[in-house]
């Protein structure tokens, strides 16, 4: 017999990262980014359960202290660069669903990498998820400042280049459509549909455009910098 629930949260982190090395328990502003977006959707009240998938000791230690739960120390392969945040997740809801005969409804993905989401945020995507059950995803996204349509590409391994985009290459920045990019503050899934399809590869996925700098994606030392100096130029209000 299962115990239906409605909303989880899963937050993918590994212990490992190739261009910021333990990223995801590095210290910004005395708190460790896993910290912050664990307290964050606590903050939410949106959760029926919120788990860290790691297999790293650090960082179980962290979530457990910030009041999320660690089921179980995840597969080591699922850490390996070719193993996508969809995999992991799709292995703890199979986990959930096996060993503690839970289920939910929607499954809620934060990055430890967006410290700068707000629980207002969370329950913004999530209305805009309710009012259109007719999709199976919302995915948070950022406009991107650079047009992607004027982006060069190595012809051959050496200087030159060619463009990657034929005619919108030419067209003026205000000619161009506006483009976004998935910014990692918040992914939704209607559970049963993500876990038959095996990812979150939908055909149509619903967006929410995160406001300001709430979609910053930590991912190299150059993004650590720039939150540091966000919060230190008082740009960011935690």
């Amino acid at each position: 017999m299962f115990i239906e629930k409605t909303n989880i949260c899963i937050i993918p982190a590994k212990g490992k990262s190739e261009r910021l090395p333990g990223k995801n328990i590095k210290k910004l502003h005395g708190k460790t980014l896993l910290s912050y977006t664990v307290e964050v959707a606590k903050r939410s009240e949106l959760f029926d359960d919120i788990v860290v998938s790691t297999n790293s000791e650090d960082v179980a230690r962290i979530a457990l202290k910030c009041g999320a739960r660690v089921p179980y120390n995840r597969p080591s392969y699922l850490d390996e660069s070719q193993s996508g945040v969809a995999n992991v997740c799709f292995d703890m809801l199979q986990y959930l669903k096996t060993e503690e005969s839970l289920i939910f409804e929607n499954t809620f993905i934060l990055l430890p990498t967006s410290p700068f989401r707000k629980p207002e945020y969370l329950h913004e995507a999530y209305k805009l998820f309710c009012n259109h059950p007719e999709c199976k995803a919302l995915m948070s996204v950022t406009e991107l400042s650079y047009p992607p349509f004027w982006a060069l590409v190595r012809k051959r391994g050496n200087n030159i280049m060619t463009r990657l985009f034929g005619s919108e290459a030419k067209r003026r920045r205000h000619e161009l459509p506006k483009t976004y990019k998935p910014d990692g503050m918040v992914m939704i899934l209607r559970t049963e549909d993500f876990i038959a399809q095996g990812n979150y590869e939908f055909e149509d996925i619903l967006t929410y455009q995160t406001p300001g700098y709430g979609g910053l994606d930590i991912d190299t030392l150059e993004d650590f910098a720039f939150a540091e100096f966000l919060l230190k130029r008082g740009d960011i209000s935690l």
